[in-house]
């Protein structure tokens, strides 16, 4: 049934009109009220129309190039993610793809959704591309941004909202296939012991490499095992245990880590030679990201490197696309990539 205003006029006790100004999000109406209804709508399944080849259609010939994009980092701080291997990489490569465009690209870190409205209501910015956090993206901040994709291309990178898939264009790794193709490396080598390790369990990304992982193990005839630690090493004992567990059970027969992440992966190794049962012979340790960078000795086996070159490139070509209105729907692009194995030196 289709979700009309009249339908959450009723639902939310209040007039047809008050309705249509909270979906708009008006000025003249508090922003609880605004809140209040726009969870209840997307709940209901309602979505605003989007941004879409006709509402360009009259200035797709007249339009300048785009001058300034933001890139837009919701609930995180400047230090985090410039410490961060992954993130460094990918925005040195946004801004020499998004310079030979001639587009200036500005970094924005709000922490709030009264701050990001301000970001993507700016007249300066004619885009704005979202890394990271996208998990933290509240149900009113979404619809707020589904209503500002009216007037500019939103562009997710390297992950994407589960319940907007249809509503957000994407730039992201494939990563069931990266979660599939790391688990069969070690099913391959006829390891039969396998885990799943996650620091991120909640986000999307990590969801189709957990995916991907099932499906391999699943192939084998096996019982999967998935574990979830801290990326700040406060581990729940009981996860510990569990993979004390398997490591246990498996005797010294060779254990496969599928972690999450290459973050994930040295949580993994620092927590276990912690626990003074780190067995490098035996324990296959492997990531997916390639970030940070293998090196020997680090406890890697391998990885699954990711085509930054390729999802940044992909990132800024989009923005142009849609930036003129050449666009047929709203894509999704995923990316490949290559398993990487370390090698002493």
């Amino acid at each position: 049934m289709k979700v009309t205003l009249d339908r959450i006029a009723e639902q939310v006790g209040l007039s047809k009109a008050t309705v249509s100004k909270a979906l708009r999000q008006s000025s003249d109406l508090n922003k609880d009220t605004i809140t209040r209804v726009t969870d209840v709508a997307l709940a209901m399944g309602y979505k605003p129309r989007v941004y879409g080849r006709k509402s360009l259609a009259k200035s797709i010939n007249s339009k300048p190039p785009m001058s300034m994009v933001s890139l837009v980092f919701y609930k995180q701080n400047h230090a985090f993610i410039h410490d961060s291997p992954y993130f460094a990489a990918v925005i040195n490569r946004l801004y020499k793809f998004f310079q030979a465009s001639g587009v200036m690209l500005v970094e924005s870190y709000p922490s709030n959704p009264d701050e990001l409205a301000r970001i993507l209501s700016s007249r300066e910015s004619e885009a704005a591309v979202f890394l990271s956090n996208l998990q933290h993206i509240e149900p009113e901040t979404a619809y707020q941004m589904l209503v500002f994709s009216k007037q500019k291309p939103l562009i997710l990178l390297g992950n994407y909202l589960q319940k907007y898939i249809n509503d957000f264009p994407s730039v992201r790794a494939d990563n069931f296939t990266a979660g599939y193709r790391m688990a069969r490396y070690h099913l391959d080598k006829g390891i039969r012991h396998t885990i799943f390790v996650q620091c991120f369990p909640d986000m999307a990304l990590v969801a189709d490499r957990r995916f991907g992982f099932l499906k391999a193990v699943d192939e084998f005839n096996l019982q999967p095992n998935l574990a979830v630690l801290d990326a700040l090493h406060d581990h729940k004992q009981a996860e510990v245990d569990k993979i004390r567990q398997i490591i246990a059970g498996a005797g010294r027969e060779p254990v496969g880590f599928v972690s999450d992440g290459d973050i994930s992966a040295l949580v993994l190794i620092k927590m276990l030679k912690g626990l003074g049962i780190f067995d490098e012979t035996v324990h296959h340790v492997t990531g997916i990201d390639g970030f940070p960078v293998l090196v020997p000795g680090d406890g890697r086996k391998a990885t699954f490197r990711i085509d930054l070159d390729s999802m940044t490139r992909q990132a800024v070509e989009l923005a142009s696309r849609m930036h003129f209105g050449n666009f047929e729907k709203v894509e999704q692009i995923l990316v490949s990539g290559d398993i990487i194995e370390n090698r002493a030196e």
